[in-house]
């Protein structure tokens, strides 16, 4: 099977899955915007999972993480449209969201709009109630 690029949006990676990330970037607000850092370690280890899940199903992928979340869980829409922008220029096929946002955001959905125009894929996590994305 052929390597596949896949952009994860989450909270970073493991530390085991060093050797099949090729490119990370963490995205933090400061106070004049946001801020473009190396990866830092993942607290929550849900990116982890995700990147896990998908290397269960699919061993040849290769990701970019765009970590959006900090040690408590929290990220913004513009955290969000950051890494799914930078993302676009990775080269990525697919991009993996498993996260959600409790209002429509103009933002993000350029953001996601920018990439499946460029032919990416965007899977979306959908709220736990069942409620509209």
């Amino acid at each position: 099977m052929a390597e596949v690029r896949v952009g994860v949006v989450d909270s970073g990676h493991a530390e085991i899955q060093a050797g099949a990330v090729l490119a990370g970037q963490r995205f933090c607000l400061a106070d004049d915007g946001l801020d473009r850092l190396p990866l830092a370690t993942d607290a929550l280890g849900h990116g982890s999972a995700v990147i896990q899940a998908i290397l269960f199903r699919a061993p040849q992928a290769r990701f970019s993480v765009a970590q959006v979340f900090d040690g408590r869980g929290v990220t913004s829409p513009l955290q969000i449209a950051a890494a799914l922008q930078w993302l676009g220029g990775q080269g990525v096929r697919v991009v993996n969201l498993s996260l959600g946002v409790r209002q429509d955001r103009p933002l993000l959905r350029e953001a996601v709009a920018e990439l499946v125009a460029a032919g990416v894929l965007v899977c979306a996590s959908s709220p736990a109630r069942g409620e509209p994305v």
